[in-house]
């Protein structure tokens, strides 16, 4: 692995999958980079998620990430091999 780097996966659930185009991928990150510092990265290079992952963060929004299985703040730092969820809500009946 290239020094100073990290790698992470990303995986989108339910509907948010096919506003993405793809089920997960892997992002190769500078070693010190939070959670919403990866979430611009996805913005980017996923423009049609931009309505869901802006201000994934606040309250009124129903998207839940999960890093490793659990909620983690937007400041939370990331590691190597961390694996990023994103969940939507389930909706049905």
């Amino acid at each position: 692995m290239v020094l100073n780097k990290l790698k992470v996966k990303v995986k989108y659930l339910l509907w948010l999958r096919d506003k993405a185009g793809i089920e997960s991928e892997e992002y190769i990150l500078d070693n010190r980079i939070s959670l919403s510092k990866l979430i611009e990265n996805i913005i980017k290079n996923h423009s049609q998620l931009s309505k869901y992952l802006n201000n994934v963060f606040e309250d009124k929004n129903p998207i839940i990430v999960l890093v490793n299985g659990v909620k983690r703040p937007s400041n939370y730092m990331l590691r190597d091999g961390d694996e990023i969820v994103f969940m939507p809500p389930v909706s049905g009946g």
